[in-house]
């Protein structure tokens, strides 16, 4: 998968299934600009830390820590960005999340998000993404918002409660291309 300056990536599945590993990967490739790292489990992305990496250790998770690392973020401009963990903050409404979401990329901004939930992420952002990435995910509601937000018939991701740890699909929002299951 190639990540352009402004790509804006979903990340989701359960638990241990590679959502981590793969952006951790991702990262290992980016090209030079900075990348801000919300680590929202404080371990996942601290050996990251230097050169161009700016890693935000996660105290609490609050409402207030999140906007203000998206503060941080925005007024750096054309970065990557990385959002660990964000069914913990993305669900609730919030002016900051919402302006960070809908203009981000016009300041060439992009970023990973990564969740165990699909429906973490609220209808009125789907837009803004330009691939999905899901790993396993066994819940009837995700599969279903996942099967609407890539377009798909209803049923057509029922494939993805079978997924092994460390397989996945690349769903190409732009495009409209669902890869085939892919392994890490």
């Amino acid at each position: 998968m190639k990540i352009i300056r402004d790509s804006w990536i979903f990340v989701c599945g359960q638990a241990n299934a590679g959502k981590t590993y793969f952006i951790r990967k991702h990262l290992e490739k980016i090209d030079t600009r900075d990348v801000y790292v919300y680590d929202f489990n404080s371990n996942d992305y601290q050996d990251f830390k230097g050169k161009h990496f700016h890693v935000w250790s996660v105290e609490e998770g609050s409402q207030e820590e999140i906007e203000s690392f998206m503060k941080d973020v925005y007024k750096k401009g054309n970065c990557f960005s990385v959002f660990d963990e964000a069914d913990n903050y993305f669900l609730f409404p919030s002016n900051m999340i919402r302006r960070f979401v809908n203009t981000a990329r016009n300041r060439g901004i992009g970023a990973f998000v990564n969740a165990k939930r699909a429906k973490s992420i609220q209808p009125v952002y789907r837009n803004r993404f330009t691939d999905l990435v899901v790993f396993r995910t066994t819940m009837p509601e995700d599969i279903h918002y996942i099967e609407q937000w890539a377009g798909v018939q209803k049923n057509d991701f029922l494939f993805l409660r079978n997924l092994q740890q460390g397989e996945f699909i690349h769903i190409d929002l732009i495009n409209n291309n669902v890869s085939e299951i892919s392994k890490l």
